[in-house]
């Protein structure tokens, strides 16, 4: 997974920050670590599934080339919702904190700490709603940083805070069993997935760990830079038909490819099974100042390098398939910064912009630089098109073509079904964590919306497949069937 994680995949972010988690003092330490740190995991595996169901069909065309990206044909058959019909027994757990969904093919992963400090980490069947295996005791944690799933491991990250070294620990789980089979120190929440290994970088160097044995399989060293340099791996918005996940955007675990981008714009590819360096970019992103830190304005997605100035004013691409040079495609205005940019259709960018006032989305043309229409927008820090529409990650469905907003009121998350359709769920917008969720289906076809159901409250990440919705509630995770 890419290393910007936080920015990448902190859709829900304005939802996680009201979701209860605990005393004020914790609440407010937990939002300081999110923000210096690259992974906010707690808002990560409800957005990026990487499942074998959810992998991007891209490939190589030459070992030596980046490979042509799948294109996305929306579906043209709408999503066939019903009223939510409860699914099985789900996993019973009392949660103290926020819990987390990950769907992968036909199983869903959760995860949470419970009242009494326990991580603990379970999977539900998708086509029964009941419990795969018995609920794995992780141990007592004084926080956690959320759950990843894949083919080839669920990942549990625990976080001590107490003053224990290492603060966090990573801990990789049998995805058929539950089972524990490694762990390791994972201070520098940083982590890139590939089907050799895990990919784990930190401020000195960078290791691969095989997911059965946890055993090293290279390390190469990281240069002492200022900020430190950021770590990406390749993230598509083509698998929109297929991939469950909340923003349709994927990876595949095949794509060897990772990338080192230093705070001179300098670019370096490597493979991720030898650590070899493939290729070096010089100037593949603009130079920032001298800091301490993170290097924290770079996205790639769709073979894309987006990437924005120290001020947050100019937003850059710097393409792969066909590389040009550094490619202005953006300018704020007055006393807007942007806060992302990342594909959104053909040779179209998305760019969201705010200022103390409110929340702007962009659609930028790649090929004339021409902004073609703009929306304001609840508060959001991504948006991914799918056919005709682009969803923000706070559930805004807005119409590519002309701009129109056509969510419903009170929308806090929201994500694709298929490009035919998407779930939108609405709650009162000053708790949304303690009172019902209304779940709506809205098609992409027409516009239409259908009111679902409620559930409830819902204490922290849902996810979902193409019919089958699961998410953490006070008595635990449940599942509903939402479409046929």
């Amino acid at each position: 997974m890419p290393a910007d994680l936080d920015e990448l995949f902190a859709a829900l972010g304005s939802y996680t920050d009201r979701v209860p988690v605990g005393p004020p003092e914790q609440a407010r330490r937990r939002g300081q670590r999110r923000t210096r740190r690259r992974l906010a995991a707690s808002a990560l595996a409800v957005m990026l599934v990487i499942g074998s169901a959810a992998v991007v069909a891209t490939r190589f065309q030459q070992p030596d080339l980046p490979p042509t990206p799948a294109t996305t044909t929306p579906s043209a058959a709408p999503v066939r919702f019903t009223p939510l019909q409860p699914l099985g027994a789900g996993v019973d757990m009392t949660l103290g904190g926020y819990g987390m969904a990950a769907v992968v093919g036909d199983r869903a992963y959760v995860g949470a700490r419970t009242v009494d400090g326990r991580l603990q980490v379970n999977a539900i069947d998708l086509t029964t709603g009941n419990p795969l295996w018995s609920t794995v005791d992780l141990g007592e944690f004084g926080d956690w940083n959320g759950l990843l799933a894949g083919p080839q491991a669920v990942v549990a990250i625990g976080e001590h805070d107490d003053g224990t070294s290492p603060d966090h620990v990573l801990m990789v789980l049998d995805p058929d069993t539950g089972a524990k089979r490694w762990e390791t120190g994972f201070d520098d929440l940083d982590i890139l997935w590939y089907d050799i290994g895990a990919v784990l970088p930190t401020r000195t160097s960078v290791r691969a760990l095989d997911w059965r044995t946890g055993a090293e399989l290279w390390r190469i060293p990281v240069p002492d830079t200022k900020p430190q340099p950021a770590f990406l791996q390749n993230l598509s918005t083509a698998d929109a038909t297929t991939t469950p996940a909340m923003l349709r955007v994927g990876l595949d675990p095949s794509d060897h490819r990772f990338f080192m981008i230093e705070p001179s714009g300098r670019l370096h590819r490597y493979d991720a099974a030898t650590g070899l360096e493939q290729e070096v970019v010089p100037d593949a992103g603009p130079a920032v100042a001298t800091r301490e830190g993170l290097l924290n304005n770079y996205r790639l997605v769709d073979n894309q390098l987006f990437s924005t100035n120290d001020d947050r004013t100019e937003a850059y691409r710097y393409d792969l398939r066909n590389p040009a040079g550094l490619v202005p495609i953006y300018t704020a205005t007055g006393r807007d910064r942007i806060t992302s940019v990342t594909a959104c259709g053909p040779e179209r960018a998305c760019v969201i912009t705010g200022s103390s006032e409110s929340d702007t989305l962009n659609l930028v043309d790649l090929s004339s630089g021409r902004t073609l229409w703009q929306v304001e927008i609840d508060y959001a820090q991504n948006a991914v098109a799918a056919g005709d529409w682009i969803i923000t990650d706070r559930g805004n469905l807005v119409e590519a073509t002309t701009g129109r907003r056509v969510d419903q009121p009170s929308t806090v998350f929201g994500g694709w079904v298929t490009p035919g359709g998407a779930l939108i769920f609405t709650a009162d917008a000053e708790e949304p964590a303690r009172r019902p969720h209304t779940v709506f289906g809205v098609s992409t076809l027409d516009g239409s919306s259908m009111s679902l159901g409620q559930i409830g409250p819902i204490a922290g990440f849902c996810a979902w497949s193409t019919t089958v919705l699961v998410c953490p509630t006070a008595q635990g995770f449940r599942a509903w069937r939402f479409a046929t």
